[in-house]
């Protein structure tokens, strides 16, 4: 991609993801656009050749979805699969992809893959770093289990089935105690508690949201709130990105939310 005065940007995306070069343009020049979707694939499907170079980038972690034959692989996508894909669409450390196992039976002994006329879908688990070693997925191949699966093996991932962020995410238990302590202390008359203050700073959205608290009022957590469960709401117009961080800060401030006196 390259930009009126002639920089190069590289979009660390795969050329594959139709949807997510679209939103990389977006991001990079303001314009929307909308994208024909009838006959568009979510889920990257592998090929002999392709396959070694996607599951062994050392900065991924890769699910592939090895499947008896194309036939199975599609109907698999599309019950389940395109849903997982469109979860971690805008996360670029994450590949979902699929293989036919008829492309290269010896790519599927090698990742330990057997199927029969019983089994017709194996996935399999490359984890991000050196050690691609391939691990087994024995939940249900359903795609919200799928989902929890990736989120539990990424151990700070947060998505809900669909792509939008949990309300944990962006979260902080030691940042959570010290909103409560100023929402407490504004409520018995302090205007500001330096020293809660600086212990804050370190967590950057904490801190900007209580910095805008003690320029506003507490007030403002509330009337704040209600403007981003607006934007959420129309969540499809805007990128990934943006859709992300909307919903971090929406988290973040209901660490301010009123408390009573007396709560802990």
């Amino acid at each position: 991609f390259f930009y009126k005065d002639g920089t190069l940007a590289v979009p660390s995306i795969s050329l594959d993801d139709a949807g997510a070069l679209l939103e990389f343009i977006q991001e990079e020049t303001g314009y929307r656009f909308k994208l024909k979707t009838s006959n568009t694939k979510l889920s990257l499907r592998l090929t002999a050749s392709s396959f070694e170079s996607a599951v062994l980038d050392k900065n991924k972690f890769v699910l592939v979805c090895f499947c008896a034959d194309s036939r199975i692989c599609t109907e698999f996508e599309e019950s389940q699969y395109d849903q997982v894909t469109k979860t971690f669409r805008s996360d670029s450390d994450v590949l979902i992809a699929s293989f036919d196992v008829s492309d290269s039976h010896t790519i599927a002994r090698n990742c330990g893959v057997q199927l029969s006329s019983k089994t017709r879908v194996a996935l399999r688990w490359f984890p991000i770093g050196h050690d691609k070693a391939a691990r087994h997925y024995e939940g249900e191949l359903r795609s919200d289990a799928i989902v929890s699966f990736v989120n539990l093996e990424r151990t700070n991932s947060t998505r809900m089935l669909g792509g939008m962020l949990s309300t944990n995410a962006g979260r902080n238990e030691n940042a959570d105690r010290l909103a409560r302590d100023i929402i407490r202390a504004l409520n018995r008359g302090y205007n500001e508690n330096d020293l809660i203050m600086t212990t804050i700073k370190p967590f950057p959205l904490y801190h900007q949201i209580a910095t805008k608290i003690l320029r506003l009022g507490v007030k403002y957590v509330d009337t704040e709130i209600k403007r981003l469960d607006s934007l959420l709401s129309q969540a499809d117009s805007f990128s990934a990105r943006k859709r992300d961080f909307i919903s971090m800060r929406r988290n973040v401030l209901n660490a301010f939310v009123d408390v009573e006196d007396g709560e802990l």
